[in-house]
């Protein structure tokens, strides 16, 4: 079956579309690759693109399709059901501070090529962003700072967190409890900031990346790998400097 007529039949068959994480029953969801495959086990009457030739590892009461590319696949169908639709509304706390110039809510950029097209720029599928903001109660987002919503499901700065000016939070981050982002940050997509944590000015941070609790990012440090050990990390890429007392000043 082509991609045309794989589209076509989802859509038929399927309604709404929803993330591995959180599963909607009958909607369509798709599994990038065998790293995630493990989420299979706790879906239930969901619809799964899954990559060509991986069947055999797949849950056997999971329906899954294989095809070539399934986030692609995922992703047109995913925006054909959602043509018109409205994204999640954001949920800002009254004990929340947001400085007026902060754009919360902003549609980040998730892409990918659909080989249908022989040329860029028309080759490039922007993934409709139909999730939501949770900005919770004692958060701080400074002036001029971007909290992209979610793509499917919440982008979430969590309770006395603190995001400074200048700062790009990307879709579906996660920054913990009484964390710090000072200013001109950037945190890619699908990012988890653990709690009491605290970033320096100027500091990147990739896409998919997991910062556990207790860390001390240094100024101009770029974070490539996910951090496990609490401490203090300086540098490019940013790597171990040693503990950290929970100072933010030195």
């Amino acid at each position: 079956m082509d991609n045309l007529k794989t589209i076509r039949a989802l859509i038929e068959r399927c309604n709404r579309t929803c993330s591995l994480l959180n599963p909607v029953e009958g909607a369509l969801t798709y599994a990038k690759d065998l790293s995630v495959f493990s989420l299979l086990e706790n879906l239930k009457d969901q619809i799964v693109l899954i990559p060509k030739d991986t069947s055999e590892l797949a849950p056997a009461h999971i329906q899954v399709i294989e095809v070539e590319n399934p986030r692609l696949i995922f992703v047109l169908c995913h925006n054909k059901i959602n043509r018109g639709n409205l994204p999640a509304e954001n949920r800002v706390s009254r004990d929340a501070v947001v400085h007026k110039s902060a754009i919360i809510g902003a549609e980040g950029l998730s892409l990918c090529r659909d080989p249908a097209y022989r040329d860029p720029p028309a080759d490039i599928v922007r993934f409709k962003h139909m999730g939501s903001v949770v900005i919770k109660a004692g958060a701080y987002i400074g002036p001029y700072s971007v909290v992209h919503r979610a793509t499917l499901d919440q982008t979430v700065i969590s309770e006395q967190a603190t995001v400074g000016a200048l700062c790009n939070i990307g879709h579906n981050v996660y920054v913990g409890p009484q964390s710090i982002l000072t200013a001109c940050i950037s945190v890619g997509g699908s990012s988890h900031i653990g709690e009491s944590c605290y970033v320096g000015m100027g500091a990147m941070i990739m896409d998919h990346i997991k910062i556990c609790d207790h860390v001390r990012i240094g100024m101009g440090a770029i974070v490539t790998k996910d951090i496990k050990v609490p401490g203090i990390y300086h540098g490019n890429p940013a790597t171990y400097k040693g503990p950290w007392d929970g100072g933010w000043h030195r």
